[in-house]
């Protein structure tokens, strides 16, 4: 059986320092895999070849697959030493250590914290997605499985392309890898995994002989614990009292409730002098958005679904949420739609608005009124001179999430979970009214609620 070490085009196979026994592929579940090699210059012919530098490709190949056993890029400056001295001069050993070829797509992951909406997509799309994204048209991901819908997936900061999708592959029960320009992402023990080199299969050859290597797969079960974690349970209960006025209907806890967290999604207060790309998608033909400090101005536009800024991410509309969508002032009758909750991006359409607010041209002023699956509702307040206004959705929601992740199960060919239960929530809009010349509290609003659905 053949054996081929190639880099950069050269076959270094006859340099390998086999005395040395210095080849190492390494192949860890849901990880790169790295090829650790030696080559010594005692031949003489290695003087036509050269030294392969930093991000040479690399090759390993046997005819026993028919295709490439590894395939990768040089990753570090090679490190030279002295292995002994010919008659001439002295002979040398190269070390390298090279990944496979998803360190293409890791050394640009500092890119992924501005790729496109991952929310509400099964895992094999969010890989396609990042990976078309960073490198588009370059690797074959046809044999990248579905896996589980992640109705909240975020890229966590630092994250590098083989964290994300060790991450996905974790959680659905999957492996990955990267082999001959092809990305797989398929379930455990869909075939066996790994690779055992066999390096005696000649019984006439003694020592150790890299181009008589055996390599061959094998099957690698996976064999899991089970560790149950869970949170605190309660270790005790309050009462809280309180004293009303008939006027003040809202009473806060001295301590939060057990169970519940609150996160802040976003809070942009445009103190940059420009929109941050990695959160907003502007799309503005002609410049009628203009960001100052530290404040949002739009002057103008071609209309809805031409001239628009919207959230990277997807919302999940469970537990609690409170959408304050900034202080407006107008300073001229407008158009448009504020607050936007859309059921997809392929559009900003009526048809596809879930809730929002519509602003109306009225006269000098303008109209805002609530938009429920597309259509206007609740009463219409119209603005006044010289008032600025705080638009606010809250949405409550009968539980915190409104998916139930799947959990894969050896005893289940369904698993457990994975799927939205159908639930109701409230909807409220509230327009907050500031009268910044009369009034002498600017904390002291005429508070309207417009609409509940």
């Amino acid at each position: 059986m053949s054996f081929q070490l190639l880099s950069a085009g050269n076959d270094y196979s006859q340099f390998i320092a086999s005395r040395l026994r210095q080849l190492k592929h390494v192949w860890r579940l849901n990880q790169p895999q790295v090829l650790e090699f030696s080559i010594a210059s005692e031949d003489k012919t290695f003087s036509a070849f050269g030294v392969p530098a930093r991000d040479d490709t690399v090759a390993l190949h046997t005819d026993k697959f028919g295709n490439n056993t590894f395939k990768g890029f040089i990753n570090s400056t090679p490190k030279a030493r002295v292995l002994g001295y010919n008659t001439t001069a002295p002979i040398f050993v190269y070390d390298f250590t090279s990944i496979s070829e998803e360190y293409q797509l890791n050394i640009l992951s500092a890119r992924l914290s501005v790729v496109p909406n991952l929310t509400g997509r099964k895992s094999g799309d969010i890989i396609k997605v990042m990976t078309e994204f960073l490198l588009s048209g370059i690797f074959d991901v046809t044999n990248v499985d579905d896996g589980e819908f992640q109705p909240d997936f975020e890229i966590k900061s630092g994250e590098i392309w083989s964290d994300v999708v060790k991450r996905l592959a974790e959680n659905d029960g999957f492996h990955y890898w990267v082999l001959d320009g092809k990305i797989f992402y398929k379930p455990l023990g869909d075939a066996p995994f790994g690779v055992s080199y066999d390096l005696n299969t000649d019984p006439a050859v003694t020592g150790w002989n890299v181009s008589l290597m055996n390599p061959n797969p094998v099957a690698s079960p996976i064999k899991n614990d089970i560790i149950v974690v869970g949170g605190d349970a309660p270790k005790g209960f309050g009462k809280a009292h309180f004293i009303g006025d008939g006027f003040e209907g809202n009473f806060r806890l001295q301590s939060p409730m057990f169970g519940f967290e609150e996160t802040k999604i976003l809070d942009d207060s445009w103190v940059n002098g420009s929109v941050n790309d990695s959160v907003w998608e502007l799309v503005d033909p002609t410049s009628a958005v203009q960001v100052g400090v530290p404040n949002l101005q739009i002057i103008g536009g071609n209309g809805l679904g031409a001239t628009y800024l919207r959230l990277h991410r997807a919302l999940e509309l469970g537990g609690q949420l409170r959408l304050i969508h900034g202080e407006l002032q107008f300073t001229a009758a407008s158009d448009g739609r504020i607050g936007g909750l859309y059921k997809n991006f392929t559009g900003l359409t009526d048809a596809d608005l879930v809730a929002g607010f519509k602003l109306s041209k009225n006269a000098a002023q303008t109209d805002i009124q609530a938009m429920v699956d597309g259509a206007t509702a609740g009463s219409t307040l119209t603005t006044q001179t010289d008032h600025t206004y705080v638009l606010i959705t809250r949405i409550l929601g009968p539980g915190p999430f409104v998916f139930l992740r799947r959990s894969a199960s050896k005893n289940s060919t369904t698993g457990f979970g994975g799927f939205g239960p159908t639930l109701a929530a409230n909807v409220i809009f509230e327009v907050w009214d500031f009268d910044i010349v009369a009034s002498q509290d600017l904390l002291d609003p005429v508070i309207t609620r417009i609409h509940e659905a």
